[in-house]
């Protein structure tokens, strides 16, 4: 080998070598990361039949569901107020 076969032999190899040493980025965390998880029961567990309690279980998901629903809704009509005033602001 010639000493230019050799130099571009050397090159390659550190090349290769800086790519596998290159650490990951991280992985974006949840906004939920290390919040607890709800747990729902209720305060009479013992008292209730398995249909009663899939049934109170059903009826806190669908209240919870109404109540995020309703969140959204009002943060849409935020969002659209804010952006029907940049409208008015731009026409003048």
């Amino acid at each position: 080998m010639t000493a230019d076969a050799k130099k571009n032999v050397l090159t390659k190899k550190r090349k290769i070598c800086e790519d596998i040493q290159k650490p990951e980025p991280p992985k974006k965390k949840s906004p939920l990361f290390n919040k607890p998880q709800n747990y729902y029961a209720p305060p009479t567990i013992a008292s209730m039949s398995n249909e009663e309690l899939a049934e109170w279980r059903k009826e806190q998901r669908r209240k919870r569901n109404r109540e995020s629903a309703a969140a959204s809704r009002n943060k849409t009509r935020a969002k659209i107020e804010e952006l029907e005033g940049e409208v008015d602001k731009w026409k003048r």
